[in-house]
């Protein structure tokens, strides 16, 4: 039997019903090495071309600040400075990474921004094969998000120190499609980039906008999330694989990758969920499930083997 689960407690104006003479309209594409969908009811005024124009400005803008791959981005031109040098941060740079250390600090650094250089050599480049629990060790041991300078918006380069904000500026992109479509006056539509979810309202017959969690081995039938004014993110092995010399290694890094399959985390915003999923991941289970319950994280681990484990927000916060 397949498991549904509804928030218990909807946020103010999460079952909004789209305005009459609405009409549905699907978009999607390609954006940041991943896909990006849209869905949702447009009022009548607005074209689908307004709302795909708002989109792709989104990401134009996401990928001008955060991108590791495009050389003129802000977190590229920083990572490509001096030691010593000191950068001017972009307003959204700034809001993420603030957010960034905060899950740092909540995860005693299994949360870590400032791993771009070494997260670079899981990017399907070459590079020697090793575990990734061993790899996260000798990452430890160098690097570290404490370490990094700021001063307000202002970011010391240190040597050493390369920025990638990847695992959280996804689930920024997301919330900035629903914020911009939400400024066109849509009040009932489905986001998503790359597995990561945002919904907002309701259809016009009541329904609510139905995500799929993932599913555990066995052909079991996968659960289904009513994302009624919330976020959704999942982080798992099963979506990059860094593979050399017969040897695999998750591209996130950490202890996780060998008793976990994937981790979902349902927050009132998609950053927040992106991070606490790869955070938690990074995590072996056992301190990932503490973790969430000490910081109230609604988190659904699905281990390699054995049975999905919720944390405790979870079963309070799904009915």
């Amino acid at each position: 039997m397949r498991q549904v689960f509804v928030p218990a407690d909807l946020p103010d104006g999460a079952v909004m019903v789209p305005p009459a003479a609405s009409q549905l309209v699907s978009l999607c594409g390609d954006t940041m090495g991943t896909d990006w969908r849209f869905q949702g009811f447009v009022p009548a005024g607005v074209k689908g071309a307004q709302v795909k124009a708002a989109l792709l400005a989104v990401f134009d803008a996401v990928i001008s600040d955060f991108s590791n791959w495009n050389a003129g981005s802000f977190i590229s031109r920083f990572n490509g400075s001096d030691a010593g040098t000191r950068h001017r941060m972009p307003p959204a740079v700034q809001m993420v990474l603030k957010e960034a250390f905060r899950l740092s600090s909540h995860t005693q650094g299994a949360f870590d921004p400032c791993l771009g250089d070494r997260t670079g050599d899981l990017a399907f480049q070459e590079a020697p094969a090793r575990s990734s629990s061993v790899f996260t060790s000798q990452l430890q041991a160098t690097h570290g998000w404490s370490q990094l300078r700021m001063n307000g918006r202002v970011i010391e380069k240190q040597a050493g120190i390369a920025l990638d904000l990847s695992a959280i500026a996804k689930g920024y992109a997301v919330d900035q499609m629903a914020a911009a479509l939400t400024g066109l006056g849509l009040q009932s539509f489905l986001v998503e980039i790359g597995g990561e979810f945002v919904g907002r309202g309701v259809k016009p017959d009541g329904q609510p906008w139905w995500v799929a969690l993932p599913a555990q081995a066995g052909g079991a039938e996968a659960p289904v999330l009513a994302l009624c004014g919330l976020a959704l993110a999942t982080s798992g092995a099963g979506h990059r694989v860094y593979r050399s010399q017969g040897q695999e290694t998750c591209h996130i890094v950490g202890r996780g990758a060998a008793e976990l399959r994937s981790v979902s985390v349902i927050a009132d915003s998609c950053m927040a969920a992106d991070g606490w999923a790869t955070a938690l991941f990074a995590m072996s289970l056992e301190d990932g499930l503490v973790c969430a319950d000490q910081h109230e994280v609604a988190a659904l681990f699905l281990p390699i083997q054995g049975e999905a484990m919720s944390s405790p927000i979870l079963t309070t916060f799904l009915s």
